[in-house]
């Protein structure tokens, strides 16, 4: 499995895990999208698309962690993230608007085939944080 992230993703990551109330976003991050499989990974609500490419919200860690909008790409068995919002405050809200998940379905849809544009998401060996690494595809 492959984990994809949008810039617009990377930007609200970044911000969140500057402030100290979300010092336990990346560890659960982390561990949900690279320790586990695909088939964990893809789930949670589906709100978009058909069963093979669905666009999900999933909780991280339960109601009162973070929400993750991504595409879950059966065929391929890639995850391409596109947002995130925490619950709790400062930074965080209870939900976004049907348009706003609307305009990320899009987005991301877009996105993923135009792969140049994301980032690949891997876990630092050395230091064990997420690192965003622009993604390349293989030259023919």
């Amino acid at each position: 499995m492959n984990v994809y992230c949008s810039n617009s993703f990377i930007e609200e990551y970044q911000k969140l895990i500057k402030k100290k109330q979300y010092k336990d976003l990346e560890k659960l991050f982390l561990e949900f999208f690279i320790d586990n499989t695909f088939d964990i990974v893809a789930t949670g609500n589906r709100l978009y698309g058909p069963e093979h490419i669905p666009f999900l919200k999933k909780r991280i860690p339960d109601a009162g962690g973070y929400r993750l909008y991504f595409l879950a790409d059966f065929n391929s068995e890639n995850i391409y993230i596109n947002y995130i919002h925490a619950k709790r405050q400062p930074l965080g809200y209870d939900n976004i608007g049907i348009e706003k998940k609307k305009e990320l379905h899009d987005a991301i849809l877009i996105d993923r085939n135009n792969i140049p544009i994301l980032y690949k998401l891997e876990r630092c060996p050395v230091e064990g944080i997420a690192v965003f690494k622009p993604y390349e595809p293989p030259k023919k």
